[in-house]
């Protein structure tokens, strides 16, 4: 071996030595912060002093160190202090009347034998006792863009409800279990209520979700979804669809032990199927190699067919297929511009609903009150857990009313204990007392005082009624934001927004 080759081996040699010398010193065992401190001072090492310095002053050099270090650990242990501070930890507290499933061998203070003065019985099925200040923490975050009411009163079993657009939520506070599910994430919460969501298509046609159980709540993202024992029923009904083990939102089933599979099997994924389509959003379709517009559709819930735009082509009366269509686009416009507001702007504003004729028509033709009330009590299901208690998020309800082909609105003030009647043509107090009635019975509302509004008998054809109806909607949907909102009749303007709504 030559000079130059053993001269590179040596130097080789002595660079994987420095590089495994390196690799022990960084693989030292970590020390927590405030050990590392401690060690830090009881192993402190003064610099390098020069010949006229004293002892003293090495102690002083030392003790500065040492002021430093300690200064540090308190930053560091306040620091700490914030972080568990920002988490929601419930404090648990036990309460007498809470029993929780202990075993007397592991603990001795709850043995009767090592401990003579507890005798009390442990029932392992109670839950443990909520924490007051977690409930607290649920409204205060919620207040910011939620609506929450005090339903206490009116339901035994819940008694808060959270609204938002398209969403209702009972939840009972004193007996809601929370559980911070991360503390990386704020807002979310365990929580058992009952939930009614109202979903719309791009035609607007809308679909129900009633669902009851234990939820597991985002609050930001403003997502309600059964994790735990739930129900699902049918579209807007009573009738249970789906009951059993829910997990993020998608029901689940267990699986025997004995097979090598996960514990549960998710039905989110939809088995193979012959699927049957039927299409109607009046798009233009292919039949035989030629190019044909469908004849009907379906908007707000409402089914169309081209006969229903020619009506606007000429002078004709307006059908309730139109009416209930704007009837429905107002209720969702309101919502939606009500939750665009601030708190402090919503708690001046009395909202207003607006009800569809058909289920007004259906109400009016019938003389059993008990058949009535089942309509109406289906129609309002999502408000049977305060006893179709209508005033509990609504001041105003209106009823445009169609009677020997003639629109008229009736508009009942909750609040105010008043019904006010408004007819394009003129009116005639004596026949609308029979149907004020019946509504004033099912919205617990006793002897209303009536009166005509003022824009009313300014109808001069015999087909614009339902023009004038809709005209006094959209004034009535205004006042809610707006206290300068006056009545306008504007037939042109109104023919326009109908035909654009319904049109597809």
């Amino acid at each position: 071996m030559s000079s130059k080759q053993s001269q590179c081996f040596m130097n080789l040699q002595q660079t994987k030595q420095k590089q495994e010398e390196q690799k022990t010193r960084t693989k030292t065992p970590k020390i927590p912060f405030e050990q590392r401190i401690n060690k830090g001072i009881s192993e402190f090492k003064p610099k390098h002093l020069n010949k006229d310095k004293t002892y003293t002053k090495v102690h002083q050099q030392k003790m500065e160190y040492k002021e430093q270090s300690q200064f540090r650990i308190r930053a560091f242990s306040q620091q700490k202090q914030i972080i568990n501070q920002k988490c929601i930890k419930p404090d648990y507290k036990p309460n007498p009347s809470t029993n929780l499933q202990i075993d007397p061998q592991k603990d001795p203070q709850t043995n009767p034998s090592t401990n003579p003065q507890t005798n009390k019985q442990i029932n392992p099925q109670t839950s443990p006792q909520t924490n007051p200040q977690a409930e607290d923490q649920i409204d205060a975050e919620i207040q910011h863009d939620y609506d929450i009411k005090d339903i206490s009163n009116n339901n035994d079993e819940y008694q808060k409800l959270l609204i938002y657009t398209n969403i209702l939520f009972y939840y009972n506070k004193n007996q809601q279990n929370l559980e911070k599910q991360s503390q990386s994430q704020q807002g979310q919460h365990k929580i058992r209520g009952k939930l009614y969501n109202t979903l719309y298509d791009h035609d607007q046609n809308p679909s129900y979700i009633i669902q009851e159980g234990e939820f597991l709540v985002d609050l930001n993202k403003k997502q309600f979804k059964l994790d735990g024992q739930g129900i699902e029923y049918q579209g807007k009904s009573n009738q249970v669809k789906i009951q059993g083990e829910f997990k993020q939102g998608v029901q689940a089933q267990r699986i025997p032990s004995s097979q090598n599979k996960s514990q549960y099997k998710s039905f989110s994924v939809e088995p193979k199927r012959i699927k049957i389509m039927e299409i109607i959003d009046g798009q233009p379709i292919q039949i035989n190699n030629r190019i044909e517009k469908k004849s009907t559709w379906c908007k707000y819930n409402q089914q169309f067919y081209q006969r229903d735009l020619d009506i606007f082509k000429s002078n004709q009366w307006l059908n309730s297929s139109i009416i209930d269509c704007y009837v429905l686009s107002l209720n969702k416009k309101s919502e939606e511009e009500y939750f665009n507001l601030s708190q402090d702007k919503r708690r001046q504003i009395k909202r207003i609903y607006f009800v569809t004729s058909s289920l007004t028509t259906n109400i009016s033709r019938l003389n059993n009150i008990q058949q009535g009330n089942d309509l109406f009590q289906k129609h309002f299901l999502e408000l049977q857990e305060v006893k179709y208690k209508i005033q509990t998020i609504y001041s105003k309800i209106g009823f445009p009313v169609v009677s020997n082909s003639h629109w008229f609105f009736l508009l009942f003030d909750l609040e105010e204990n008043k019904v006010e009647i408004f007819n394009s043509l003129k009116p005639n107090l004596n026949a609308y007392q029979n149907l004020i009635t019946k509504l004033s019975e099912l919205l617990m509302v006793q002897n209303p005082q009536q009166s005509i509004n003022g824009n009313s008998g300014s109808q001069n054809d015999g087909y614009s009624c339902g023009y004038h109806v809709c005209c006094f909607m959209k004034i009535c949907h205004k006042a809610q934001f707006s206290n300068s909102s006056l009545y306008h009749y504007d037939e042109k303007e109104m023919r326009g927004i109908l035909r654009d709504l319904i049109n597809y």
